[in-house]
């Protein structure tokens, strides 16, 4: 009877060592199993859209990364030639994000680069002959005292002191419908600064006349 109960508990033994073996192995294949790689579509997907996350990121970057001088400038010339073009046809030709041309762009106009757009007309279209460039001799001080009244003249396109011709020492640039309108407008010079000016002088440039070059900015980035 003891060799039984001896032997009985030592099957009981084998069946719980057995159980316990069993119960390991299951839970090392469950493991395993939890521990497999993910199909291929999934893995795809995750690389895809780790991918895409660097991307934007990459993009993300570009925005806060300034515009190197001399891109900066090119992008200037190229405004000059064409402010029509979109910012993305500009982003092609200097090879950056259409974001970073915006955001230049606005640079450019914020710090004094760019003072405005415009359009430049065919002026005999709008029924002006001649561009007078007026030359004279005035004191500083009387200069500094007709700058408003210059700014307020929709006549006069420029107007600048300088050196040169003569000992003039101020110039005006302005635009006339006919002679008569030009001389009407001296005769209010001559009048309004008689006290301020010792000399004036004019040269005329009729607008139908040959032009040998027009008027414009688009070749100053070619200026060596």
């Amino acid at each position: 009877m003891k060799n039984k109960k001896i032997i009985g508990g030592s099957n009981k033994r084998e069946i719980y060592a057995n159980n316990v073996t069993k119960s390991n192995s299951s839970k090392t294949q469950k493991h395993n199993e939890n521990n497999k790689p993910q199909n291929n579509t999934a893995s795809i997907n995750s690389i895809k859209s780790s991918k895409k996350s660097q991307k934007d990121l990459n993009i993300l970057n570009q925005e806060f990364v300034a515009m190197p001088k001399e891109k900066m400038i090119k992008l200037l010339y190229e405004l000059v030639k064409n402010s029509k073009r979109s910012d993305r046809d500009l982003a092609k030709i200097l090879k950056v994000s259409q974001p970073t041309i915006t955001r230049t762009r606005k640079k450019l106009e914020k710090t004094g680069y760019i003072r405005g757009y415009t359009a430049l007309p065919d002026l005999t279209k709008l029924g002006y002959e001649i561009a007078a460039f007026t030359f004279m001799n005035i004191a500083q001080s009387d200069i500094k005292a007709k700058i408003k009244e210059i700014k307020e003249n929709p006549k006069i396109l420029f107007a600048s002191t300088g050196t040169g011709l003569h000992g003039f020492n101020c110039t005006i640039v302005s635009l006339h419908k006919d002679f008569t309108d030009f001389d009407q407008f001296m005769s209010d010079i001559r009048s309004r600064w008689a006290a301020n000016i010792t000399d004036i002088d004019n040269f005329l440039v009729p607008l139908r006349g040959m032009t040998l070059k027009d008027f414009s900015f688009k070749q100053i980035g070619e200026i060596k």
